[in-house]
């Protein structure tokens, strides 16, 4: 079965599109604005790992927006619609939008990283940056790789415990428990990061002024027509967005949501990875 459009693109492409998207998401705190930024992203990770995945990653991304709006009020009492009045402290409805907004925002650029993480890997982020910014590029791709990384070391070593301790659930106190696999893990990932440092070492890093890549992506006509597409309409898009967003506030008084014309391209720009990631897997699964 041959590749998907997707994976044949150049990095730049992918980067090009992923780097506005996250701009237009964390620039533009508008209600509509982060809806759509969030439901595009959500879809997209839904189209990359599976529907019963991306609806996964909700069970913590929907506390966190509801953390976020129960919070804020607490450190920025602003508004002019009270709700409710807890001794002093007055709770406006200004302030709860507001923080379900930011709490949102957070969610849906974490659902865009993870997608970049997806689209954009290792061996592409080092060919695409690798020689303009090689230090900071190595950087980012290293943290992209490990987060995961942590998280299912994380995991084996919960499982670990509960294998080695048949009575866990009754004689095991959770938190200790968490404490414990905690330090374990941090012991693990400074070990690995020396074991990384040597193997890079015995590699040559650094060795020369430029380095050479693993994977060469050649930029063809069609990559350049499409990187001129998304850089174009990006910024036409971003203008609309900066719009918007200024025309939209939440204190003192919550501005009405309005439904513009430019919202539809928005909304198309947000889902387009989605649905040109669902017709690739249709097609190539035919």
């Amino acid at each position: 079965m041959s590749e998907p459009p997707a994976s044949s693109l150049h990095p730049a492409v992918l980067a090009a599109y992923l780097i506005f998207t996250l701009a237009f998401t964390m620039f533009a705190l508008e209600p509509v604005l982060v809806a759509l930024s969030f439901a595009g992203g959500l879809a997209a990770v839904c189209a990359l790992h599976g529907f019963v995945d991306g609806i996964a990653s909700l069970r913590w991304q929907l506390p966190l927006v509801l953390i976020a709006a129960v919070v804020n009020p607490f450190f920025s009492a602003a508004g002019s619609t009270e709700i409710v009045r807890l001794g002093v402290r007055a709770i406006y409805l200004e302030s709860l939008a507001c923080g379900a907004t930011m709490g949102a925002m957070l969610c849906a650029v974490v659902l865009w990283f993870r997608v970049l993480d997806s689209l954009l890997p290792f061996d592409r982020v080092m060919t695409l940056f690798g020689n303009l910014l090689p230090v900071c590029t190595l950087m980012v791709a290293m943290v992209m790789r490990m987060i995961p990384r942590l998280v299912r070391q994380g995991a084996s070593i919960l499982n670990a415990e509960r294998v080695v301790t048949r009575s866990w659930r009754k004689h095991t106190d959770p938190v200790r428990s968490r404490l414990r696999a905690s330090g374990v893990l941090v012991g693990w990932a400074l070990e690995d990061s020396l074991e990384t440092a040597d193997a890079m070492r015995a590699r040559g890093w650094g060795a020369k002024a430029r380095r050479t890549s693993y994977s060469r992506y050649r930029m063809s006509t069609f990559d350049l027509g499409l990187l001129a597409v998304v850089v174009i309409s990006g910024c036409v898009l971003g203008m609309a967005v900066l719009n918007m967003a200024a025309s939209f506030s939440f204190f003192p008084v919550l501005s009405p949501l309005k439904f513009e014309r430019a919202m539809l391209a928005v909304a198309v720009w947000m889902l387009a990875p989605a649905i040109l990631l669902l017709l690739n897997k249709w097609v190539w699964d035919i």
